[in-house]
């Protein structure tokens, strides 16, 4: 699972979006079957009716970790995962109005209840020298 803030921004940015007009028309632009797919709430991967159907819920910001447990618990040897199709914008945390949290969390909220998301302008200590 994915920060809905950072997801929405990654969507955005990678689908040449300006973040505004990502949360402002996001149904609008959830019709494009392409970025729907982005889009959808990451809730449909792991509860059916409220109930978890998943035995691991992984976070994509510590996902190497996550899979090294996930390795681990299957006796597979450990696999450095490529990064892929990493889209080019700021931390998240510096991006958003608090209007546009707001919005996200109205869009997610199933995704944030139910991972425990919290929007905050606090750059984790590994993303420190991001630009």
């Amino acid at each position: 699972m994915r920060n809905p803030w950072d997801r929405a921004l990654s969507c955005a940015s990678y689908f040449k979006l300006g973040l505004n007009d990502f949360i402002e028309n996001f149904n609008a632009h959830c019709c494009d079957p392409q970025i729907q797919t982005h889009a959808f709430s990451q809730v449909i991967y792991t509860h059916i009716g409220g109930k978890q159907f998943v035995n691991r819920i992984c976070l994509f910001e510590n996902l190497q970790n996550e899979m090294d447990a996930v390795m681990g618990d299957l006796s597979l040897p450990r696999q450095t995962i490529p990064v892929k199709n990493k889209s080019k914008h700021r931390p998240y945390q510096t991006v958003y109005s608090n209007e546009l949290v707001a919005k996200v969390a109205e869009i997610y909220t199933d995704d944030i209840e139910t991972y425990g998301y919290k929007f905050s302008r606090k750059r984790p200590w590994w993303r420190f020298w991001d630009k």
